[in-house]
């Protein structure tokens, strides 16, 4: 992972704020196909823009996946899961409006390093001890808040 200065990560702070969208993703193919018997929560970050060099400056630090897409002049770039939780908090201090769902992703995901640390995680198919009722009412409940807050049903207070 690079290393920035802050004012760069300010400046990725602002492309995030304006131009950008934190996720969570809950997945449940596994489940419907009979793999998994809870749904897997991502944390997910996407920008989206014309331009593509401040995103490429993105994918450099940040990893992720960059991509254009088919029907539009947009590029996209999308890092989820670790590599997300970790640009949101490298970029935390600098959000003005989307701070809220930001915490939320570092919420999920420290929920998932406690799980992994007590051994509830063995890989993608299958081999883990189930998630506990009261962690999945707890991801979806940070699901449930920042599917909320990204849809702006609730009044929103106007950034610093």
């Amino acid at each position: 992972m690079k290393i920035y200065n802050p004012t760069t990560l300010a400046y990725f702070a602002g492309l995030a704020d304006g131009e950008g969208c934190f996720g969570i993703r809950k997945a449940t193919w596994h489940m419907r196909h009979g793999l998994a018997r809870t749904p897997a929560y991502h944390e997910d970050i996407r920008i989206k823009m014309k331009d593509v060099i401040a995103l490429r400056l993105l994918k450099t630090g940040f990893d992720g996946m960059l991509r254009r897409e088919r029907k539009t002049a947009y590029w996209v770039w999308e890092v989820r899961d670790r590599r997300a939780a970790n640009f949101a908090g490298r970029i935390m201090p600098f959000l003005k409006i989307k701070k809220r769902q930001a915490r939320l992703l570092l919420k999920l995901r420290k929920s998932k390093d406690s799980w992994r640390k007590q051994g509830g995680y063995r890989g993608h198919h299958g081999g883990s001890m189930p998630v506990p009722t009261s962690v999945l009412k707890y991801r979806e409940k940070l699901f449930r808040e920042v599917k909320r807050l990204n849809s702006g049903r609730r009044q929103r207070k106007q950034a610093d």
